[in-house]
């Protein structure tokens, strides 16, 4: 079914399998453009796109970025021209080029739909503010770090679309990214605190290391 047919392709992008999605890609992206599945077929396709920058195939990935945003553009799909410009932030950012990767970055979220899936925009924040730590940009940091809590502390494991132990990971993911800013910017005292939030979401998460 549709829910399989997802998580398989997902999961060969998670765990590094690049010749084995790009194998299978274009016949899910097929299947879901004609069930009219456009969340699913973008999300795909920005994994298709990213795993070519993360190869260092950037003339590929910018091609389906490209490829994308023009897609999205003619079916005015803002959560397509949004997931384009996630790819072309991280290929920016996996190339060092951090100052237009925040640009890019910047348009995803104002771009992303407030109806969609909430963990597609964590991963942006968690991106964008491991960006603006690289350029030491501290006060944006802090400002996008307090709407990524408030986003996070309006949901509930009984209300998030998904499910209990993603919820977990979100939170992992903002304490990881916070107690970095912390330390950089010398809140010694705050992230000892903090630290503590941060294992107990780790272990939630499943992560023990």
């Amino acid at each position: 079914d549709l829910y399989n047919l997802i998580a398989e392709t997902q999961e060969l992008f998670n765990n590094d399998q690049h010749d084995s999605l790009l194998a299978v890609a274009p016949k899910v992206l097929d299947f879901l453009r004609e069930h009219h599945e456009w969340e699913y077929y973008y999300m795909l396709w920005q994994n298709v796109a990213e795993d070519h920058a993360w190869y260092n195939e950037m003339a590929e990935a910018t091609s389906e970025a490209e490829a994308m945003q023009k897609d999205a553009i003619e079916r005015k799909d803002t959560f397509g021209l949004a997931s384009s410009y996630v790819t072309q932030a991280i290929a920016y950012q996996i190339q060092d080029n951090y100052i237009e990767a925040q640009k890019s970055f910047r348009k995803a979220i104002s771009l992303y739909p407030k109806d969609a899936k909430r963990g597609q925009l964590v991963s942006i924040y968690s991106y964008y503010a491991e960006s603006l730590e690289a350029t030491k940009d501290y006060a944006k940091l802090d400002s996008l770090l307090g709407t990524w809590r408030s986003l996070l502390d309006n949901l509930s494991p009984a209300t998030c679309r998904e499910d209990s132990e993603a919820y977990a990971h979100w939170y992992y993911l903002y304490f990881t990214r916070k107690i970095a800013f912390q330390i950089k910017s010398n809140h010694l005292t705050e992230a000892a605190t903090d630290i503590d939030s941060l294992v107990y979401y780790a272990q939630a998460t499943g992560i023990s290391d």
